[in-house]
């Protein structure tokens, strides 16, 4: 009987337009809130717990990080939005309800419904996406990423690319290292161009630290072969041990094919930037579509002394040949290419 009466009471005060004393009464009606029920009431109710929630939620995350005394949670709260989160995975609303367990805070949701999709790839790319775009506390996006690094290092087919993305953001070169490592390595085609992509993607960043760490690993380095032994010192000494190191290193450099030596080398390109500058300058280079006799004609209409007109016509070859490395027009025109008396 007091269910029911708190359930009347909690409508009352819905129509009153009171939704804090509504929420009260309906978290005291107990399992007679009915989520099921898609009625206006308790859509509203719904959403004034929720919010309710994610305040609580979000003060206690911060209390955490400053090593305080969270705030209680009312159960009954707690358990309206788990009956929530129950519904969406009935009703397969996998994106609403992981967009519910990022405002919540709850990493475990937020697994739960990445595995229980029909598409884990998709959810596990919509769920970075969110982190990276819509969460705006750090510690949170960080605790995020390695709850979705465990998803994709447990699911069959590893996106590495997004891992890779997950530990660029992290900044954890070490782990980067590995899995290019690893793709470099295979015999087959598609894990050295997929090292090649990441590499690239990596760049992209613009995180000049990062690349130089990844170069700077010994993993990701060509093995020199060792300078000639220095003669044995009078008395016999032995030799010492930096020589045995240098004997390892040439194994080691001995065992890599020229192959391997080759897409090596490829990756280190790649991840020192020039690989990306010579792409872009040949890209500009085969698709220039500047029209060189326009610039002629306009060169041989305008007046010579006049320095604005002269002016104009360089900056204009300037900015239609820009990043093209064509100078043809100025190599034609040496001798009037310095700038006309004022």
């Amino acid at each position: 009987g007091a269910q029911l009466a708190a359930l009347v009471a909690s409508k009352v005060y819905y129509h009153l337009e009171e939704y804090a004393e509504a929420l009260r009464f309906a978290l005291g009606a107990g399992e007679l809130f009915d989520l099921s029920d898609r009625s206006e009431y308790v859509e509203k109710i719904v959403a004034v717990a929720i919010d309710e929630f994610i305040k609580v939620r979000t003060v206690n995350f911060e209390s955490e990080l400053k090593g305080q005394a969270p705030e209680p949670m009312d159960d009954k709260l707690e358990n309206v939005v788990n009956r929530m989160f129950k519904r969406c995975v009935e009703d397969k609303a996998f994106k609403q309800g992981l967009g519910m367990a990022f405002e919540t805070r709850r990493l475990d949701m937020i697994k739960e419904f990445i595995m229980a999709s029909d598409d884990p790839s998709g959810m596990l790319e919509y769920a970075q996406s969110t982190a990276m775009t819509l969460v705006t506390s750090k510690a949170f996006r960080e605790r995020v990423l390695r709850t979705l690094i465990e998803v994709y290092t447990s699911t069959k087919d590893i996106n590495y690319s997004a891992l890779s993305q997950c530990y660029y953001i992290l900044n954890e070169p070490k782990e980067v290292v590995k899995i290019l490592q690893d793709l470099i390595g295979r015999p087959e085609k598609e894990g050295r161009l997929l090292a090649y992509q990441i590499a690239f993607d990596v760049v992209d960043n613009e995180n000049q630290h990062f690349c130089n760490v990844l170069l700077s690993a010994p993993e990701l380095k060509l093995k020199e072969p060792p300078a000639p032994a220095a003669p044995v010192a009078e008395g016999g000494e032995a030799v010492p041990p930096a020589a045995d190191a240098m004997q390892v290193d040439a194994v080691e450099a001995d065992t890599m094919t020229d192959e391997q030596k080759e897409n090596l080398t490829q990756l280190r390109k790649i991840l020192g930037g020039r690989a990306s500058i010579d792409l872009h300058l040949e890209f500009l280079y085969r698709n220039n579509r500047s029209d060189l006799l326009l610039l002629e004609t306009i060169k041989n209409s305008i007046d010579g002394k006049n320095s604005i007109t002269h002016n104009g016509t360089v900056m204009a070859h300037g900015i239609m040949q820009c990043g093209t490395t064509s100078d043809v027009f100025l190599r034609k025109n040496l001798e009037w290419l310095p700038p006309a008396p004022k």
